[in-house]
């Protein structure tokens, strides 16, 4: 995998999990879309914070959308990835943007304070969005490759 560039940016902690997921607060929604080598979610209204039974619901159902998708198994086991999580609406509805991207050891990044953006790096680098109240998945987007 290649990681060009790894845009960091500081915001207060708001909640990290030792599993290496990490919830996000509102306030860094904004800086958390702008993903460097994959689309992300547009028409987004405003962001919001998931509760941890939002993510704990959104990880139980993820198996067996990556099972059943395209592409969706070429990916690592679960517990290799460090995860990212912040909420949006669009229109009426709630939505939780979830950033994948390979656990790194030793690295100085706080990925509790900042979103973490990888350009490249292909399918090992990834993100999707679910709905909380339909608990489905949608708009899964791979990084691209150097």
């Amino acid at each position: 995998m290649r990681l060009l560039e790894v845009l960091l940016l500081l915001a207060p902690v708001v909640a990290c999990a030792a599993d290496g997921s990490f919830l996000l607060p509102e306030t860094l929604g904004q800086e958390m879309m702008k993903q460097c080598s994959r689309r992300t979610p547009t028409q987004i209204e405003r962001f919001w914070m998931p509760e941890q039974k939002d993510i704990d619901l959104l990880e139980a159902r993820l198996a067996l959308f990556r099972a059943t998708t395209r592409g969706g198994s070429d990916h690592l086991p679960i517990s290799k990835y460090h995860r990212q999580y912040v909420g949006f609406t669009s229109g009426s509805a709630r939505y939780i943007y979830a950033d994948f991207y390979p656990a790194f050891e030793g690295s100085d990044i706080d990925e509790a304070r900042m979103p973490v953006i990888i350009c490249d790096g292909g399918k090992q680098v990834w993100g999707v969005v679910y709905s909380p109240q339909s608990g489905q998945f949608s708009q899964l987007e791979f990084n691209g490759e150097a």
